[in-house]
């Protein structure tokens, strides 16, 4: 946005408003602003910082308020809807209704000066605390909300929780999250009941909609406006956010996990005449290509170039602009992380890998067939894990990321990711019996001999071409003179006969 703002700074009229989380600390602006609010830009718009938006009078830094005026030329804010005062019109105060009628205001008087603009307007809601002004706040109280099947799934372990999830009060709070010690099916009503109770689920739900519903009504009060003001054909109107929301999916509510309920954002762009109508985009896109893109799609890309502009993103005019009315660039790849080092995610044609930095086994997500991201694909698509697992490696080395908690890492370095030291022998891999040292000499090649069977089972030789994943062995393995499989090995074997731990990791308990 910055850069898209730097674009129009020569124009009169670039403005943004409303929640801009972008600008760092509370007290970069202390040395601007006398009458420095922490939570609010200045209104001295000093260059250096206003990103290229000229007009950031409604601009704010911190918090998500619900209540939001001007007194005397300051801003009044509220964080709850109870923090309106007497004589305040909820339909003017709270906070989507009041930048939405900053947004037409704007456009309307740049509509009539026949100025072009470039308004960058962001709306806070849906967003906690869930709550939302009348009559919206009672609007959906008729319907009826039961907890998703991904939910229901994760309390009841089928499958287990993914390892990205992280510890309890260290990597997410208790609150994100249904936590207890035991995942016997016979709990699994009582803890779900537990976790609607303590998180108020239906009313949450009701709230949510009925945010959805008032920013749906001010968006179409927004294009009604910019349609009477004669500049429909000629003005590129976008929508989109900066990440979604669990909504009590997979057993969390917020943000900060790479589900598509969290990391997913919507990207719906209407200009006339320039883009197809109810046009479908399949390609995987990320944040980061929406400045180049946009810029594309107005024709400005030579200019930012000209004018020594660099994005780390792709340009995705051409493919936004051109007349399929199905498109999907399966070619095109986007990495995204969690700064701490909790998860990394690379998505690519639907396949999505999700490694972690918690010495968990990784998660492959094939959206194609599972959208929900319930089941996990990792041990059964090693061609298109070893390719995803390169891309990501290369892209954390030509980067030099390091996560913020430098205790992590994302390769192959749990306790569990050991070679196994035991002869094991599969017809499909070779005829003889072999051990880990046979898949050093090729391990580009050798460590998918199976469908991936060697790479399980030599993790540590493996690991530049595959990510460790706790499982057992899926191939026979020698244990005395007979041939055996980890699902005929008993715990006293498991303590008593060295190497079996390192074989058998799931039936011996070392994954937990």
């Amino acid at each position: 946005m910055p850069r898209l703002g730097l674009m129009f700074w020569n124009t009169k009229g670039t403005q943004q408003a409303g929640k801009f989380h972008l600008d760092g600390g509370e007290n970069l602006w202390q040395t601007h602003d006398p009458d420095y609010d922490p939570d609010f830009f200045p209104l001295s718009g000093d260059k250096e910082r206003t990103f290229g938006f000229k007009d950031n009078h409604y601009r704010y830094n911190n918090g998500h308020f619900k209540i939001i005026k001007q007194v005397d030329g300051k801003f009044v804010k509220g964080n709850f809807i109870k923090d309106a005062e007497d004589g305040d019109h909820l339909e003017d105060v709270y906070t989507t209704d009041f930048y939405a009628n900053r947004a037409m205001e704007y456009i309307e008087s740049k509509a009539s000066a026949n100025e072009p603009f470039a308004l960058f307007l962001s709306l806070v809601d849906p967003h906690g605390p869930n709550e939302v002004r009348s009559p919206y706040d009672t609007m959906y109280n008729h319907f009826e909300f039961s907890m998703p099947e991904t939910t229901v799934d994760y309390i009841n372990s089928n499958p287990s929780p993914p390892g990205f999830y992280g510890e309890v009060h260290k990597d997410y709070y208790k609150i994100n999250g249904i936590v207890y010690k035991s995942r016997s099916p016979t709990q699994s009503a009582k803890y779900l009941e537990k976790f609607a109770n303590f998180t108020n689920f239906e009313s949450t739900m009701r709230n949510y909609f009925g945010m959805v519903k008032l920013l749906d009504d001010k968006i179409g009060e927004i294009l009604s406006t910019i349609r009477s003001q004669g500049i429909e054909d000629s003005t590129v109107v976008v929508f989109t956010s900066d990440h979604g929301d669990l909504a009590f999916e997979h057993g969390r509510l917020n943000k900060q996990e790479p589900f598509m309920t969290s990391a997913g954002i919507p990207m719906i762009i209407k200009y006339p005449n320039h883009i197809k109508e109810k046009k479908v985009i399949e390609s995987a896109y990320s944040q980061v290509d929406f400045a180049p893109s946009i810029l594309g799609i107005m024709g400005f890309t030579e200019k930012a170039e000209s004018m020594g502009m660099e994005f780390d993103g792709v340009d995705g005019s051409e493919e936004i602009m051109n007349d399929e009315e199905i498109s999907n660039d399966k070619s095109k790849l986007i990495i995204s992380y969690w700064h701490d080092g909790r998860w990394i995610m690379a998505l690519k044609a639907g396949y999505k890998l999700i490694l972690n930095g918690l010495k968990k086994g990784p998660t492959m997500f094939d959206l194609r067939v599972d959208p929900q991201e319930i089941t996990n694909y990792i041990s059964e698509k090693p061609i298109i894990v070893n390719y995803i697992y390169g891309q990501i490696l290369k892209w954390i080395s030509s980067n030099e990321f390091v996560p913020t908690d430098t205790s992590r890492s994302f390769v192959n370095d749990a306790e569990y990711c050991t070679d196994s030291p035991r002869f094991f022998r599969d017809a499909k891999v070779v005829k003889r019996a072999i051990k880990c040292k046979w898949a050093s000499n090729n391990p580009e090649n050798r460590c998918f001999r199976g469908k991936g069977a060697v790479a399980i089972a030599c993790p540590t030789t493996c690991k530049d071409v595959m990510p460790c994943s706790c499982q057992d062995v899926k191939m026979q393995f020698k244990l005395g003179k007979k041939l055996v499989t980890c699902s005929e090995i008993t715990q006293d074997q498991c303590d008593q006969v060295a190497g079996i731990k390192e074989t058998c990791r799931m039936t011996c308990g070392e994954c937990n």
